[in-house]
């Protein structure tokens, strides 16, 4: 098995960014009324809705300014990254249905992390096969647009 710019650790889980998508693992559709979060109050603010379902929060992650963010976040000059970048892509993630696959896929995601341990388990492999060695270091610590 071979594992690139993945995650197999609980700690890469363990951040601001992945709350909303645990909340959604835990139920879809509830209403979640609290500006508790950081990420729920943004987004509540820019949809002007006091209240939304988990997968309403979550469709935010699919609009232009969360993908412009992907483009830009860290970058130090923004001015040398050409908008076409994330106009191509939010064209693509704008097809019909699309938004109903990457809900779909965010979910799928919450059967992960009980398969990590398995995945971690090198015993059986040959030690020319290990490619796990170093994963945990490298997972960063990310914040989502809305937190930044």
């Amino acid at each position: 098995m071979v594992i690139q710019n993945g995650n197999a650790y609980d700690e890469g889980l363990d951040n601001d960014c992945w709350e909303p998508i645990k909340a959604y693992w835990e139920d879809r559709d509830a209403i979640n009324m609290g500006l508790d979060h950081d990420f729920r109050k943004n987004v509540k603010e820019a949809y002007d809705q006091p209240n939304m379902s988990n997968a309403d929060a979550l469709r935010f992650l699919v609009t232009l300014g969360a993908t412009q963010w992907h483009y830009t976040n860290g970058v130090r000059d923004r001015d040398v990254i050409s908008p076409d970048n994330w106009h191509v892509t939010q064209r693509l993630l704008d097809r019909p249905g699309n938004e109903a696959i990457q809900l779909q896929l965010f979910y799928d995601y919450g059967s992960n992390p009980p398969l990590y341990p398995s995945w971690q388990d090198t015993s059986g492999l040959e030690q020319s096969d290990h490619r796990m060695s170093g994963l945990s270091e490298r997972t960063e610590r990310i914040e989502p647009p809305c937190l930044t």
